[in-house]
């Protein structure tokens, strides 16, 4: 054979390899093109780039003593991977329920999956992606991860493992009312959580994913990659062991006796730093939940007012402590409305006495006689006492005060003027009352309530909020004084001498009752009746003002009233416990 003809035979035959190499690629093209064509499609379709949220971290809520009390931790899952389902074999199937049974015992109250036996994971895993375990925190998370099986499981692409971020309460419903939640399981955001959600929530960082046809997915590069910004953090006013210890005491009262509703907040004198504040509704026998800012329902204060009644009376020298009244009769007017008191109460009162034995009768009376040709001059008194403006706080549905003035549809002459001295006719929440017996125990100096402390960033001060005076001086130093020992005698003397026993320091206030059938979170199936305490403690030093306040379907006064004080008498003396140093004087009694 020449040199020309073997130059031949190779160049066929290098041409007929290529020639069958291109007639295979064709066929493999038209086969795609037209046999395989629609799955191809459909894959394609499937596959897509998506924009996925990091989530930032919400900000700490904390306490007034820096306990945590809402934060937002990093939680794992653990899933079956897409990859596995594919490449499925007996082996592998054999080797991940091993996996798997090892993962349930390691983590018996995470896992969330059902028994993985001989049967096969096709016929015990119906979805692609089940979760496996769930809830995995921080400090069970490196024991995950030094498990081999797990790790390498998870490094063959087998299991795929999520992070989540999730938002806790280490105290439970410790102060739900208020604090509120962030959890769509449970209703979503609410109060404190939802109205300063704006800083609380920071701010997401966005990262894009790819996902092809086997639902595998992979993190695109898109340049500086941004990172999640964490929320700011809120510091409260809340003292959390007093919030557990006033959340015990009324919800022990709530459930022993017939009652629909209830509240109670304990107040800082000095500052009106709210230390704990607490709301109960019923909603079967003996099952109360805390979802309503129910103390912050405007509703009307019942004899609780006589308080201003009395201050702006005594303050203009309208009356005295010696000044006396007949109240035999009862005072009826025209519209049809009647005020009335208690039975086997004396004809004859002083002013200290009418207050004491809550009298309305003799507060109409004071009233009429004092402003009964000028009525704006005692209602222009009361709004200086900061009751026709609201809380201004940063809860939701807190209601506004509701007082009708002389140009008002509501007015009905002398009728309207001796309701409102009595706390009818008006509508004001418990906490803005609450204010003014902080007032007379801080000496006339009345502040709002406060329960954000401070906004941080990084522990760096974003918003401070300080003492907010809304009125330095109440009224004269005379009227204080005369108001203190008429608030104490109440107690010692008056018509709560019964129910209410001074174990360790001297209390000061009012149990006063009315009907909150205005209420929109009241039980309308009920008539209800709601008895308040209202006072400061020790009355000769203040350091706290409290409101108690219990709905009850009976009209037993006294039995209310005992209900009542049993849950001040226990926060009372559990405080003394926790500050001895409350107790600087011996209990006063029988003061003149």
């Amino acid at each position: 054979m020449n040199i020309r003809t073997n130059l031949l035979i190779r160049v066929y035959l290098s041409f007929g390899i290529i020639f069958l190499f291109a007639f295979v690629i064709l066929c493999e093209l038209i086969k795609i093109q037209f046999v395989e064509g629609d799955k191809w499609k459909n894959m394609v379709k499937t596959a897509s780039r998506t924009v996925e949220k990091t989530r930032a971290m919400s900000g700490y809520i904390f306490s007034d003593d820096r306990s945590i009390v809402a934060a937002s931790v990093p939680i794992y899952r653990v899933r079956i991977s897409p990859k596995f389902l594919r490449t499925n074999s007996a082996v592998n199937e054999h080797n991940l329920i091993k996996i798997i049974s090892g993962l349930k015992r390691l983590f018996p109250q995470e896992a969330r999956i059902p028994s993985a036996d001989s049967h096969g994971l096709a016929e015990t895993f119906t979805n692609k992606n089940l979760l496996i375990l769930d809830d995995i925190d921080e400090m069970k998370f490196p024991l995950l991860l030094r498990n081999k099986d797990f790790f390498r499981a998870w490094s063959d692409g087998w299991l795929i493992l999520e992070k989540k971020i999730k938002r806790v309460y280490p105290f439970g419903n410790y102060g739900e009312g208020i604090i509120g939640n962030q959890n769509d399981s449970i209703g979503g955001l609410s109060n404190i959580e939802l109205n300063l959600y704006d800083f609380l929530r920071g701010v997401d960082a966005s990262q894009l994913v790819e996902t092809n046809a086997y639902g595998d997915k992979f993190y695109v590069p898109i340049g500086d990659t941004s990172r999640p910004i964490n929320g700011r953090d809120i510091y409260t006013s809340l003292n959390i062991n007093l919030q557990i210890l006033v959340h015990n005491a009324l919800a022990k009262e709530l459930k022993t006796e017939p009652a629909s509703n209830g509240f109670a907040a304990v107040m800082e004198v000095s500052t009106g730093e709210i230390k704990a504040i607490v709301n109960f509704r019923q909603i079967k026998p003996n099952v109360f939940i805390e979802p309503d800012n129910y103390i912050f329902e405007a509703v009307p204060p019942g004899n609780a007012f006589l308080l201003a009644t009395y201050m702006i009376l005594l303050n203009q020298n309208k009356i005295d402590t010696g000044t006396n009244v007949n109240v035999a009769s009862r005072m009826r007017f025209s519209d049809g409305t009647m005020i009335s008191d208690k039975p086997r109460l004396p004809m004859q009162m002083s002013v200290q006495n009418a207050f004491k034995s809550l009298s309305g009768v003799a507060a109409g009376k004071f009233v009429m006689d004092a402003y009964a040709k000028n009525p704006e001059v005692f209602l222009d008194q009361l709004n200086a006492l900061s009751f026709n403006k609201g809380l201004n706080l940063p809860i939701a549905n807190v209601g506004f005060p509701d007082f009708p003035n002389t140009h008002s549809i509501k007015w009905h002459g002398s009728s309207s003027l001796v309701n409102i001295a009595c706390g009818n006719q008006i509508s004001l929440p418990p906490l803005q009352l609450l204010m003014l017996y902080n007032a007379v125990a801080n000496n006339g100096r009345m502040v709002a309530p406060i329960i954000i402390k401070q906004i941080c960033r990084n522990q760096i001060p974003f918003i401070s909020i300080k003492d907010r005076v809304v009125n330095s001086n109440i009224c004269s130093t005379q009227t204080l004084n005369k108001i203190q020992k008429m608030l104490l005698t109440s107690i010692s003397d008056g018509t709560e001498k019964k129910s209410i026993h001074e174990n360790l320091f001297s209390i000061a206030g009012l149990i006063s009752s009315s009907d909150n059938s205005g209420n929109s979170l009241a039980d309308k199936s009920l008539k209800n009746n709601r008895t308040c305490f209202y006072g400061y403690f020790p009355a000769n030093s203040p350091k706290y003002s409290i409101v108690i306040g219990i709905d009850a379907s009976k009209s037993n006064s006294y039995a209310n009233a005992a209900a009542v004080h049993r849950v001040l008498e226990n926060v009372t003396n559990e405080l003394f416990i926790e500050d001895p140093g409350m107790i600087r004087n011996p209990v006063q009694k029988n003061i003149h």
